[in-house]
């Protein structure tokens, strides 16, 4: 199937979904007002009618929609970019996985799709998105959410430091357990220190790692992901970027408007060209 072809579907499979909610729509106001002003038993039947027709119209388009966009602006553009791709945006990272990034607050339950695991300039990483809840802060925050967002893990062969954690100063949860036995580094860039609080083992590891050029770009990178926290660990370095909203890094949510080829590929590309920049950046 071209592109061409692939775009025609999708926007097929809108109007189709967009049709099936005006009919559940005026089937649910024709039932409501037969019953309660009129009593027309016609007007109900009908209004139950165009209910049923609406979803019957509308049943199983989401998962088509998001098989055909998946496929063109999430697998193809990630195949393009990079190599050995692995893609399942239906799975994600499990909670013990999650947990033992132990970057975040623990959770007990986790929501995780869009899965990545790929290769760029020999370093392997994995990504995807993740809702991560502690349901027991439930009774005190009806969203206790521990993470929302997305996570990135890197594996770089040639790296290997005693455990980092920085955080953006808009990180909106603390994690006093993670950096309680880890001591606060203040670095000599006054502008970095605004923008993050470092927690390390060891202090010459912080200071060979975050050199002023690596310092600059992870400034850069934060003013794009305000709530952004990393963890180097070995030669594994993992990066959340909370944005408390569920990070959708494949997906097109709005489905009132029609899918413009070009500006959808630009969104993926600017998330994949943030892949890019870490590894590059971490790299030197």
């Amino acid at each position: 199937m071209t592109i061409n072809n692939k775009m025609e579907k999708l926007n097929s499979i809108r109007l189709r979904f967009t049709t099936g909610i005006c009919f559940g729509g005026i089937g649910v106001i024709i039932f409501f007002i037969s019953m309660g002003i009129f009593q027309a038993q016609a007007g109900m039947y009908l209004g139950l009618f165009l209910i049923v027709a609406g979803v019957l119209i509308g049943k199983g388009t989401h998962v088509k929609y998001q098989a055909i966009y998946k496929d063109l602006f999430a697998e193809e553009p990630l195949r393009k970019n990079f190599d050995d791709v692995f893609y399942a945006w239906k799975s994600g990272f499990s909670l013990q996985e999650v947990n033992d990034f132990e970057l975040f607050p623990r959770g007990t339950e986790v929501k995780s799709e869009d899965y990545v695991k790929a290769s760029f300039k020999g370093v392997y990483f994995q990504m995807a998105d993740v809702t991560l809840i502690d349901m027991t802060k439930s009774g005190k925050s009806k969203n206790a959410y521990a993470f929302n967002g997305r996570i990135l893990t890197f594996d770089f062969p040639d790296k290997a430091v005693s455990t980092i954690r920085i955080y953006s100063k808009e990180v909106y949860f603390r994690v006093k357990d993670n950096v309680m036995r880890t001591g606060k580094v203040k670095m000599e860039s006054e502008k970095f220190n605004q923008a993050f609080d470092v927690y390390a083992e060891d202090a010459h590891d912080v200071f060979y790692l975050l050199t002023p050029q690596f310092m600059e770009q992870l400034i850069r990178l934060q003013r794009k992901y305000p709530h952004i926290a990393i963890k180097f660990q070995g030669n594994q370095v993992v990066v959340g970027f909370h944005d408390g909203k569920g990070s959708n890094s494949f997906d097109k949510t709005d489905w009132s408007n029609k899918v413009e080829y070009y500006e959808e590929l630009a969104k993926v590309q600017s998330d994949i060209n943030d892949v890019k920049n870490i590894i590059n950046m971490i790299c030197g």
